[in-house]
């Protein structure tokens, strides 16, 4: 089956290049398509070309690879149309390819050719807002220069002044994060763009009320209502939430905080990573809302969004959440270790890990702690110790002292009204066959007609890069006594609540998801590339760490490092050590190849093994 696939993958490669060549020599694989909108200052552009061809891109000299004749530049863009023109030479001929870009700018002036215009696709609020006496409401109104601009709330204020902004500092999150960091806030030039704020006082009162911004400009005057509808929520009447689905993300910042990779509250955007999860059955004060995120209170000063999706609203007059407790049970279990907490009501609970000393710690909130009762149930060899303390007056804190230096996970739930965690220990791992009895989920990405991931200079997806390199460690796993679960093994769709919950179900040891990478416009991605791994949950880096050092000892692609991140699905289970591999760069010619020939199929098939190999010889119980 795995020689099938490398074998049709290589001939199914070889010939679409030949063929192209013969009716287009030069391809263009992106921008994918004429006319196509760029939200960066700058973009990357590549495809395929004849063997051995010199390409250029727009003057610029692109990176060639000469097996497949995969190029790829990097160019800059100016504000409005920019004309794509790419060449290519060998043996003395010459071919070119053509592609229009537009580039709209970040703060550019709407056109005023016909007179005043507002561009509706920059307005705040973007959805229905609900807030609470002594926020901010802040709006925004993009349109022609130089006009006139006030807002309302009906029954609430009326025509607040807006500013016209001449210039607002921004974060670029391309040059802060892939440049030399000194030039990634830029004093952008704005015009045309209006804002305002109104602090809710007290006795205002809104229920999906109208806001509306008042234009007038060169005689013309005009009102524009916002997309959604403001509501005060009353303070003797207060709301609670409770979660409807498994282990509900909770989010720090929201659109108001990002646009795209300019940090800032001008344009609409979305939460970036999820700060924390709360067990099904939670209940947390609504306080707020922005679109589809309503703004929770867990306690205090506390406070957080959460998807509209993941949380229902309960009846007014629903008590907020206040629980009490005074006991907690341990207890230990064949594979893990138990904390149960005996509440009276489910509150809101936060984890947090810590390596030194290794600790896990619950953050309780709007509870009190009676000091009454911790129960060791039997003697536990892998929990040495366990306090409590109410560290404010609606916060307590419970502190779990973890044996060894290792933790493969947990486990948070609501047994009735009880909290529970268990935190599940290492495997038992021998010396000389650290592999044998284990349980992998191997996932190669992506899949299916719709999900095709990434795509490369010759046109090929990385569903299909990815499918042979972990059928190869599949079968390597095997071999050494492993019993491996793949997630796919045919190009079939696969979503992925479902492969991490064919995880947690064979409560594996390790999830290994297998991608190929690529970047979004605006990185220069002929300098930035190579291997890369990425995790969740702090107790699974070791896993992630295993797997970059064993890539770049065994296959050598520059080093991209490995990364903490929170809003990758596939990785959110904090169960199962989990992590997401990159094994190399769809859009880098050199990688591309290397992951389309069967000789670097395989050899990127043993990195993985080696580091997987690791992993887990770091376990040997000495």
């Amino acid at each position: 089956m795995n020689r099938f696939w490398m074998l049709f993958l290589f001939l199914m490669v070889t010939s679409w290049s030949g063929a192209a060549y013969a009716d287009q020599p030069v391809h263009v694989a992106y921008p994918d398509e004429d006319g196509q909108r760029v939200e960066a200052d700058s973009t990357f552009v590549f495809g395929a070309a004849p063997p051995g061809a010199e390409v250029l891109v727009n003057g610029i000299k692109a990176i060639t690879e000469a097996e497949f004749g995969a190029y790829l530049a990097f160019i800059p863009l100016e504000v409005g149309e920019n004309k794509i023109t790419v060449e290519a030479r060998w043996n003395g001929q010459t071919a070119q390819a053509m592609r229009t870009v537009y580039y709209p700018g970040v703060w550019t002036t709407t056109d005023s050719s016909d007179g005043p215009r507002i561009d509706p696709s920059w307005m705040i609020p973007q959805g229905d807002t609900a807030w609470v006496v002594g926020d901010e409401v802040r709006v925004l109104l993009k349109g022609t220069t130089g006009a006139s601009v006030s807002f309302s709330i009906e029954g609430v204020c009326e025509r607040i002044p807006m500013v016209e902004l001449a210039e607002y500092p921004s974060y670029f999150w391309g040059a802060g994060r892939f440049g030399d960091g000194t030039d990634a806030t830029r004093l952008l030039d704005v015009e045309g763009v209006y804002v305002g704020s109104y602090v809710i006082q007290p006795g205002d009162m809104a229920r999906n009320e109208r806001l509306v911004f008042h234009v007038s400009q060169d005689d013309e005057v005009f009102d524009v209502p916002a997309m959604g509808r403001l509501s005060i929520l009353e303070p003797a009447q207060p709301r609670v939430l409770e979660v409807t689905s498994d282990q509900a993300p909770l989010y720090a910042s929201t659109g108001m905080e990002f646009h795209g990779r300019v940090w800032t509250w001008l344009g609409s955007g979305y939460p970036v990573s999820p700060v924390a999860w709360q067990p099904e059955g939670t209940r947390m004060q609504w306080i707020g809302q922005e679109g589809e995120y309503y703004r929770v209170r867990l306690s205090g000063d506390t406070e957080f969004w959460a998807r509209r999706s993941d949380v229902r609203l309960l009846p007014t007059g629903t008590p907020l959440p206040r629980a009490q407790f005074s006991t907690v049970r341990i207890r230990d279990g064949e594979r893990s270790s138990s904390v149960r907490m005996h509440l009276n009501q489910r509150i809101p609970v936060q984890v947090v890990y810590r390596a030194r000393p290794h600790q896990v710690k619950l953050v309780l909130h709007n509870v009190q702690w009676h000091q009454d009762s911790i129960f060791f149930d039997h003697q536990t060899a892998w929990i040495e110790g366990a306090s409590v303390q109410q560290v404010t007056g609606s916060q307590a804190e419970v502190i779990i002292d973890l044996a060894g230096d290792r933790l493969d996970g947990y486990e948070l739930y609501f047994d009735g009204s009880d909290l529970v965690i268990e935190l599940r220990q290492p495997p038992q791992v021998w010396a000389g066959s650290p592999l044998e009895g284990r349980v992998i989920v191997v996932d190669p990405g992506h899949g299916g007609s719709r999900d095709r991931g990434g795509t490369g200079p010759t046109g090929i997806h990385e569903k299909d890069v990815v499918l042979p390199i972990a059928l190869l460690l599949a079968d390597g796993l095997r071999e050494a006594g492993a019993e491996v679960i793949l997630t796919r093994a045919t190009d079939t769709a696969v979503g992925l609540a479902d492969r991490r919950q064919l995880a947690e179900d064979a409560q594996a040891d390790l999830l290994i998801s297998v991608h190929a990478n690529a970047f979004p416009d605006g990185i220069d991605s002929t300098v930035h590339h190579g291997h890369s791994t990425i995790y969740t949950h702090p107790f699974h880096e070791p896993a992630a760490k295993a797997l970059q050092n064993a890539m770049l000892r065994h296959v050598g692609f520059p080093n991209y490092g490995i990364q903490m991140r929170g809003n990758l699905a596939i990785l959110r289970s904090p169960m199962v050590p989990s992590v997401l591999v990159e094994i190399g760069f769809m859009m880098h010619p050199y990688e591309l190849a290397f992951m389309l020939r069967p000789d670097g199929q395989k050899s990127l098939a043993e990195a993985l093994y080696f580091g997987i190999v690791d992993y887990f010889e770091a376990l040997v119980r000495q």
